[in-house]
């Protein structure tokens, strides 16, 4: 099946190091390989303790040198119509997906599915991680085609969007969903995805912090192009158009 994310080993290359990467196949939990450059790597499962294997992203903290810390956000966070099982959150390792911390962010994270995570550089408690609506089960007469609004409809399912945390994962705010800010999205999950709202009908996809000023941020929104943030997430300008907003 499709693989959504990897992470590749900052020391990789390096004389003496292994050459460690992390993939996560969507509906296949965590794997790593520590030959990563060798004609036939070597692939271990990882994610055993998650208690799901839909997985949407997996990052390497920055600020770790060794390349042992890692967050992964579980829930694909693509909007197919099939297999984008929803997730429970986020898991979080020290020990390069030894041993796994998780999960994490439930409040705004369980039921949706995970398809970026950024750490900001210099300052490993500020994270971001987009989220979409994802799939739980399906039948045959609702919630199984791409463009059901109904699928986003699981009880008690926070609203999906780009969310930020300053306390290295503690607590998570709602900082955009494809407008200038979050507050016009409300509560009413099925109004937004049926496109009515400002806010994005999907979520946000991806979220990028700029190398050259960890204060920029960068977003992709369903629907609702993408958005770049001068002052770490908390106010957003639209920098170019959905090419299909409807």
């Amino acid at each position: 099946g499709r693989t959504t994310d990897l992470a590749i080993d900052p020391n990789c290359g390096l004389p003496g190091a292994h050459c460690r990467m992390w993939i996560t196949p969507a509906g296949g939990g965590v794997w790593r390989t520590k030959n990563a450059l060798s004609p036939n790597p070597k692939w271990e499962y990882l994610s055993g303790s998650f208690g799901i294997n839909s997985i949407g992203s997996i990052t390497i903290d920055p600020n770790d040198s060794s390349g042992n810390t890692l967050w992964v956000g579980t829930g694909e966070g693509n909007t197919c119509g099939s297999g984008c099982v929803a997730g429970v959150g986020l898991y979080k390792s020290m020990e390069g997906g030894a041993h796994w911390t998780g999960p994490i962010g439930e409040s705004a994270f369980n039921a949706r599915g995970v398809g970026t995570i950024a750490i900001k550089p210099g300052n490993s408690n500020v994270i971001y991680a987009g989220s979409t609506f994802g799939v739980r089960g399906h039948a045959s007469s609702c919630c199984y085609g791409a463009v059901s609004p109904y699928r986003a409809l699981i009880p008690g399912a926070p609203l999906w969007g780009l969310y930020r945390s300053t306390n290295g994962g503690d607590t998570w705010t709602l900082v955009h969903n494809g407008s200038t800010d979050p507050a016009p999205c409300g509560t009413d999950v099925l109004a937004i995805a049926n496109n009515t709202p400002p806010c994005s009908p999907r979520g946000v996809r991806r979220v990028l912090i700029d190398p050259s000023n960890p204060n920029i941020v960068y977003a992709a929104s369903y629907a609702r192009g993408v958005w770049r943030s001068s002052d770490g997430g908390t106010t957003w300008t639209q920098i170019k158009a959905s090419l299909n907003a409807t």
